[in-house]
């Protein structure tokens, strides 16, 4: 079943469906092509603010479909970075990185919170100690300044994998649903929705693509919303219309 489910998430068909639905996040399905768990737990921790900074997306999917070697910034990384193409895409990953500097685990908590916060003056003074930890490790200042500028990038907004797990699951859900009770699943998110022009718009595009049919609104069978007829046919909701007002 899940090999089903990943293999429907490459065919790209997400719209509506939960964390996948951006067109940024279809086009790296479609670049990334997962094809277990853990490749779709790597891609939703991806599609965030912090991973985006760093604008890898590209060199990541090449290296996944193996059309680039991976590389690593030190070769220590290919411990724990080998199963994402030398990126650390969760927050587990970038635990690890406190090696570099030689920090304690009551240290790396401090170093943490500096990030999270955001204050210039404790990040310059955690930079220091960074440096200082890497030089230790016979690690030169250029390269520890380059993992500790990535490291800040991505604490801005990164998942732990306990959490893109949990996203994964309500995902495939989500897709599952799609794909068993199309008409259903449909009818929700339009309904959902319907007040947005735009989105209705691409939802019924989405149904015109999934060869399901959407039939007009009909005063003497149609209810507010979008609902699904006996026939298994999508029929329009009369809340959709202009100036149609919800009753009291």
């Amino acid at each position: 079943m899940m090999f089903l489910l990943i293999n429907c998430l490459q065919a790209c068909n997400t719209t509506a469906v939960f964390q996948l639905e951006s067109r940024i996040s279809r086009d790296l399905i479609k670049r990334f092509k997962p094809d277990c768990f853990t490749d779709l737990v790597a891609l939703v921790a991806i599609i965030r603010p912090g991973f985006c900074s760093l604008e890898c997306w590209m060199s990541l999917s090449i290296a996944k479909n193996g059309r680039s070697r991976i590389t690593y910034l030190h070769p220590s990384l290919s411990r724990f970075c080998a199963r994402l193409m030398g990126w650390w895409c969760i927050k587990n990953k970038l635990c690890r990185w406190r090696r570099f500097g030689r920090y304690s685990l009551g240290s790396a908590d401090l170093l943490r919170r500096a990030m999270g916060k955001k204050k210039p003056e404790e990040m310059a003074l955690q930079r220091a100690i960074f440096i200082e930890g890497a030089a230790k490790n016979n690690i030169d200042k250029h390269l520890a300044n380059i993992i500790f500028d990535l490291m800040e990038k991505f604490a801005s907004y990164g998942f732990n994998k306990s959490h893109s797990c949990s996203l994964c699951f309500n995902c495939l859900s989500n897709r599952l649903v799609k794909g068993a009770l199309s008409c259903e699943f449909m009818a929700a998110v339009l309904s959902s929705d319907m007040d947005n022009t735009d989105k209705v718009v691409l939802y019924l595009n989405d149904c015109k693509k999934m060869n399901l049919a959407v039939v007009p609104p009909d005063i003497n069978k149609s209810n507010y919303q979008f609902t699904v007829t006996a026939t298994g046919e999508i029929l329009y909701g009369l809340g959709r219309l202009k100036g149609w007002g919800r009753r009291r």
